[in-house]
């Protein structure tokens, strides 16, 4: 029982990181908004703008000049996610974020 356990934590984690990946580059390129779902996850709740980059920046332990972004709250059934997406103020930022 143990070994099916973890073995989906990690599934659900590898998914969360290709979610977050996808999304990013999604964010990109349009308003940055929270998806009503993540998978079977549902959004509770968001912070958005200025509320949004400080909690990003807390998570960093460092400003990071992120010009807009959101931090989403996702839940269902007891499973939980975080979705923290933020713009850089520049292109060349990018990768450093």
């Amino acid at each position: 029982m143990l070994n099916r356990t973890a073995g989906r934590d990690v599934r659900t984690s590898v998914g969360i990181a290709f979610l977050v990946y996808s999304l990013s580059a999604y964010a990109q390129a349009a308003k940055l908004e929270p998806p009503e779902a993540v998978g079977a996850l549902q959004l509770v709740h968001a912070l958005r703008g200025k509320e949004a980059l400080q909690a990003i920046d807390r998570l960093h332990g460092k400003g990071i000049a992120g010009t807009d972004g959101y931090v989403a709250h996702y839940e269902r059934n007891g499973l939980v996610a975080m979705l923290y997406v933020s713009r850089p103020a520049r292109s060349s930022m990018t990768g450093a974020q």
